[in-house]
């Protein structure tokens, strides 16, 4: 109570002294704002001076450039703002008349501004007036002479001197206004610190007792909070570790009552591995360090279970930073680390699994990649991340499948498939992939998980399957396989085509109840235990078709195993042999009469063995028997020794090589000397021999095998057919160029009898009128021709008769096979009387080709005449003698003849000296080098008028061809047009040097203004400052606020002028050109960015190639375009910058492509324009000349700047520079 009472007694004195001090302060501020008045209104009144001082300079500018703007380009928007300017003067004059009442040394120097600007005036009016009087060029030199400059710098002069007198004045209010405000700030100062020092020591006092209470209501808050929390063992320790409190949820949690555990050590709570590592203390000590620690480990209940828990130490201090206790929170996360393991281990398997497993986002994008996944496709997991698996997967799926899918997913939460992907490698691979939704606890889509394994090699094996079954399918034979319950699973084809039998019909059924086999159950029983025995079994037998026949077959079986080695069924192939067996019944039967044969045919042997001798020694011609092995003469007859020369004796000792001429011997050794018993002749041909005296003779050979006294040997009967070869070669040679004559001709070759039915016809016959050899059997040969050419043929046909062997010549039309008659043209020959002949010979060729291209040839040659005579260009054909063959009306007109005078006259006749003219040699030359000449030559004529011609001379059989046509009209129009070109050209000329030189002065113009703009612009900066600084405290918050637009704006138009500046210096810039590393550039711009912009940024550089350009220029291109980029997605949650190049048309072309607002493409026209913009400056600041000065750079370097964007999905521009 005590306490209370003090700190009333302290409020109350204070009070008092505070009113004390409140009338102190009132009566020194009226009297300073009496003071502040006069010097607000003094000092307002300079601002006024210097304001309007400036304003009449600045409108003085704005008449002379006006003025001279007009007087440049003419433009009434120029004149209007001078008048405009002009009529602001007086106004002005009046202000500053006012303003420098009281000051006579301001008001000389206003008499003077005010004089000059007068006669700035004047000046202006009188170049105005005369604008129409002038020319451009007269202008520009006006302008140019620098009389109006005379008159600005002594405007600026006279301002600049007003405006120094007035700043000094206003220097000199501002230090007394200061001095005065110094002395009341010193009273003010000191009596605030009395009231502090008070204040200082009642707000303590009530501040400890505040503390006080609010410690015990805070310590109370905090029992009652930790006994009602549960889940939390919350309690106190003092600094030795010693707990101080309990609450009930700490109970809970540790099975301590409070009585025993308070007074205790908190080590209790610990394993004894952490109290043998010290964990207790390093705990407390982490605490007291840092003032907060939190950790997790293993904590002992009162039973001694252990549990995973949550503790967080705090370290309590008092004011004084002594530390006094710690307060400590424990929390039991068992279940929830337990959770948190089986999920790391469920993330560790899925992570290890050899299938593939990813997940998407809900835009598709992959958020995380499985090994099994990198194993399968071959890609790492940051090469994946946020990228669509369709895409870099390459998979073979069309958008409606993939809307499909999507369908299904949102229908049932899953989707299972398979799917053909490409791997990193290259490779193709088959997956089935089955995707799963993930949803948040709304029920919306958060993600998905696929799960992919590979299935290519079961794509293969099933592949390989399908084509063995095809195969099996397909084969002509029977494949069946049974089960062991003796029913058929599987019946192809050829089983179908065998036995007759759909498979609809087969399967499910046995073979004995389809009749396939007849077989009793005991050979039945025999054949599947031989099968279980070997594995196989082979066996050949009859088969029954559906309809009762049967067949011959032999059947091969198999047994079919599981993987464990059990027998599940059979498998038979039956192929039909019918044919087989019944070829081999027959050969068998062929053997068994063919040795009866063989027997009979050596009894006849024996039989006539000594008339075979007798034959041998008295036939007529050479024969002999030879070894087959040795090639000896084992015998030779009578005849054999006579014709050859050779004596028995001699022949004896002799081989069959012998008596063949050394060419002959290779061919001997090759032939077949094999021993074959053979009734037919064998080795029937002709050989050349060489008899004793060295003649070489052509013999006909006649050999059979036989076994001569045990040898196997071959006899052989010789005869000479030399004589007859030769007349036989002669007459072959000569029949084969006869035969070769007639049938490889393309002339037709007939042979008529007397009834004129065909008996021969060469094979050409058919190709010319498609009548085949069978076809003209029964017709007659002149049945064919066309009606109209019938009497003549009659005509022909008996003078041909009645001369005999004299050739008569005939032409008509012949009806061919298909109908339409072709022109024949040849010979018709009476050789009846010949009786080597007998016959009538016909000899023609197809000539309807020759005779259609005749009459094309005349109707062309017609309408060729008629279209020379009535060509417009001269036409004219001299021949070898130089005389006129032809020429035409127009030709004619041309050389200002008649036809009939020309015609059969010469060239050199009719004009006169014609062959010292150039154009002469160019006769010649066609004449004698037979080429084409073109050329336009000026003819004077006999009568000295002259023509220009252009002449083309062509060679043609009959001499030379000559096309003219008259360009006289044509010349005198070039030359008329050359004349005008020349003086066009000159005027081009003088004209685009008068442009250059206004193009100069425009920029010099330009740039002048801007630079003179500046000027009142800092002007405008300064003085806002100035009232910002120095008045900041008079102005209210509309004031401030208007201060600050006039700077922002001020700022604005400056940049403004810096950039027109720019522009302007890019028309006057010469380009210095080197080579420029574009990617040390971008990087040095991105790095020179605000870090808190640019860091936030998604940047994606691509390689960038050299070029050569202006560093300088390129630069401020690069700048431009990085910073819209990063200005126009600043607005962006996710902001991405990309820059690259590629190569188009032999230039190189760079991109910058931001994912911000974008723009309209209807106005990208408008962007590369000076002062265009597409966005609002409260949206996004800027002069409208960045992209313009672009353009203008790229456009000097030969390049082209383009953009392309889509309305708030980004924008991307392109500048090209040429590769050379």
């Amino acid at each position: 109570m005590r306490l209370k009472l003090t700190i009333k007694q302290s409020f109350i004195a204070a009070i008092a002294l505070a009113l004390l001090v409140f009338f102190t302060i009132i009566g020194i501020y009226l009297r300073q704002s009496r003071y502040e008045k006069n010097s607000v209104l003094l000092i307002s009144n300079t601002h006024d001076l210097l304001f309007h001082t400036e304003r009449m300079a600045l409108t003085a500018t704005e008449i002379e450039t006006n003025s001279r703007a007009f007087l440049l380009t003419d433009q009434l928007q120029f004149k209007e703002a001078y008048q405009k300017a002009k009529g602001e003067i007086p106004e002005q004059s009046a202000k500053l008349k006012d303003f420098v009442s009281d000051r006579p040394g301001q008001q000389i120097l206003l008499d003077s501004l005010l004089f000059y600007v007068n006669r700035r005036i004047t000046f202006s009016d009188s170049v105005i007036r005369l604008k129409n009087k002038l020319s451009i060029q007269d202008a520009v030199q006006l302008v140019a002479t620098g009389g109006t400059k005379l008159y600005s710098d002594n405007i600026r002069r006279v301002v600049a001197k007003m405006q120094q007198q007035e700043n000094i004045l206003l220097q000199e209010r501002k230090k007394n206004n200061r001095k005065e405000t110094a002395v009341e700030q010193v009273i003010f100062l000191v009596i605030t610190l009395l009231i502090l020092v008070l204040l200082i020591i009642l707000f303590w006092k009530e501040r400890n007792w505040v503390l006080q209470k609010e410690q015990k209501n805070a310590e109370e808050h905090f029992r009652l909070l930790a006994n009602s929390i549960k889940d939390y063992a919350i309690f106190m320790l003092d600094k030795n570790g010693i707990v101080t409190s309990w609450s009930s949820g700490a109970e809970y949690i540790k099975g301590y009552q409070k009585t025993e555990v308070v007074g205790k050590s908190s080590a209790i709570f610990y394993t004894p591995e952490d109290i043998k590592n010290d964990e207790p203390a390093n705990n407390l000590k982490m605490a007291m360090q840092y003032g907060r620690y939190e950790t997790e480990g293993w904590r002992l209940k009162k039973d001694g279970t252990p549990f995973w828990a949550n503790v967080v130490f705090t370290a309590l201090k008092d004011e004084a930073g002594n530390l006094y206790g710690y307060s400590k929170i424990t929390r039991n996360i068992t279940e929830k680390r337990k959770a948190q393991e089986e999920l790391e281990f469920l993330l560790r398997q899925i992570n290890q699994s050899n299938d593939a497993i990813y997940t998407l986002d809900a835009h598709r994008k992959i958020k995380s990649w499985n090994l099994g996944a990198e194993k399968l496709y071959g890609f790492k997991s940051a090469e994946v991340l946020n990228k669509e698996p369709n895409v870099i997967l390459k998979t073979d799926v069309t958008n409606e499948e993939i809307n499909n899918a999507l369908k299904q997913i949102a229908e049932k939460d899953y989707w299972t498939g398979e799917l053909q992907r490409i791997t990193k490698n290259g490779e193709l691979v088959y997956v089935r992939s089955s995707s799963t939704t993930v949803r948040n606890n709304t029920g919306n889509v958060t993600g998905y998980v696929s799960v992919s394994f590979d299935i290519t090699l079961q794509k293969k094996l099933q592949q390989e399957i399908n084509h063995l079954a095809n195969m099996v399918e397909q084969s002509s034979e029977a494949i069946i396989s049974i089960g062991l319950d003796s029913n058929i699973i599987s019946w192809n084809n050829g089983a179908e085509k065998l036995h007759g039998y759909s498979k609809a019909e087969a399967i499910g059924k046995t073979a004995v109840a389809l009749q396939l086999i007849q077989l009793s159950e005991t050979e039945i029983a025999a054949d599947i235990e031989e099968l279980f025995q070997k594995g196989f079994w082979k066996k050949e037998m009859y088969f029954f078709h559906k309809d009762g026949s049967s067949f011959f077959g032999i059947i091969t079986a198999n047994l079919i195993k599981n993987e464990q080695g059990e027998i599940t069924a059979f498998f038979f192939i039956v192929k039909d042999i019918s044919i087989r067996k019944q070829l081999e019944e027959q050969l068998k039967k062929y053997n068994e009469e063919l040795e009866q044969k063989v027997k009979e045919r050596t009894e006849v042997i024996e039989m006539s063995e000594k008339r075979y001798r007798y034959l041998f020694e008295n036939n007529p011609m050479p024969m002999w028997v030879i070894d087959l092995t040795t090639f000896n003469f084992l015998d030779v007859n009578e005849m054999a020794i006579v014709q050859y020369g050779y004596s028995r004796d001699e022949f004896l000792k002799m081989t069959a090589m012998d008596i063949r001429p050394p060419e002959d011997k290779e061919a001997f050794i090759k032939a077949d000397h094999s021993f074959e018993i053979n009734p037919a002749d064998y080795n029937r041909g002709v050989w050349k021999h060489r008899k004793k005296d060295g003649t070489v003779i052509l013999v006909e050979i006649i050999a059979h095998e036989i076994i001569y006294e045990g040898i196997p040997a071959r006899i052989i009967l010789a005869n000479d057919v030399t004589a007859k070869k030769i007349a036989e070669e002669k007459l072959a040679s000569s029949e084969s160029r006869f035969r070769a004559l007639v049938e490889k001709n393309k002339d037709v070759i007939m042979l008529l009898d007397e009834n004129f039915k065909v008996t021969y016809r060469s094979p050409s016959a058919t190709e010319v009128n498609g009548w085949t050899d069978e076809d003209v059997k029964t017709m007659s040969g002149i049945q064919n021709i066309h009606p109209d050419d019938m009497l003549y043929a009659r005509a022909v046909i008996g003078d041909m008769l009645a001369n005999p062997g004299k050739p008569v010549d005939i032409i008509f039309r012949n009806r061919h096979k298909n109908g339409h008659f072709r022109w024949l043209e040849g010979v018709v020959t009476n050789l009846l009387f010949d009786k080597n002949v007998n016959a009538i010979l016909i000899n023609f060729r197809d000539v309807t080709e020759r005779i259609e291209a005749d009459e094309k040839l005349k109707a062309s040659e017609e309408q060729f005449r008629h279209s020379m005579e009535n060509m417009l260009e001269g036409v004219q054909i001299i021949g070898f003698d130089w005389r006129y063959i032809y020429v035409n009306d127009s030709m004619a007109k041309h050389s200002k003849y008649l036809k009939e005078e020309l015609i059969g006259y010469t060239v050199m006749e009719k004009y006169p000296g014609i062959e010292q003219a150039e154009i002469f040699k160019t006769y010649e030359k066609c004449f004698n080098e037979r080429v084409p000449v073109h050329l336009e030559n000026e003819f004077i004529f006999p009568d000295k008028s002259q023509a220009w011609f252009e002449l083309s001379f062509l060679p043609v059989p009959e001499g030379i061809f000559i096309l003219s046509i008259d360009i006289t009209e044509r010349k005198l129009a070039e030359e008329a047009i050359k004349k005008l070109n020349t003086y066009l050209e000159e005027r081009v000329n003088k004209r685009t040097e008068e442009l250059k030189k206004a193009n100069e002065e425009l920029e010099s113009f330009s740039y002048s203004v801007s630079h003179d703009l500046r000027a009142p612009l800092r002007a405008i900066i300064g003085f806002s400052a100035i009232l910002e600084e120095d008045y900041s405290n008079k102005l209210d918050d509309e004031a401030r606020r208007i201060t600050t637009v006039i700077k922002s704006n001020t700022t604005k138009m400056g940049n403004l002028i810096d950039d027109l500046l720019t522009f302007s210096r890019m028309g006057r810039h010469e380009i210095v050109k080197t080579v420029v590393n574009s990617i040390e550039i971008v990087d040095e711009i991105i790095k020179g960015l605000d870090s808190k912009i640019a860091d936030n940024i998604e940047w994606a550089i691509h390689p960038l190639p050299a070029v050569k350009s202006d560093i300088n220029m390129l630069r401020q291109v690069w700048v431009n375009l990085i910073s819209n980029a990063v200005k126009y997605s600043g607005n962006s949650p996710s902001p991405k910058i990309q820059i690259g190049s590629f190569k188009y048309n032999a230039q190189t072309v760079f991109f910058v492509e931001d994912n911000g607002v974008g723009f309209d493409e209807k106005y990208k026209n408008k962007l590369f324009k000076v002062f265009q913009r597409l966005h609002s400056a409260e949206e996004f600041e800027g002069t409208g000349i960045g992209l313009a000065i672009v353009e203008k750079i790229i456009a000097k370097h030969g390049g082209y700047v383009w953009a392309e964007a889509e309305l708030n999905k980004g924008a991307s521009f392109y500048f090209s520079l040429p590769e050379n």
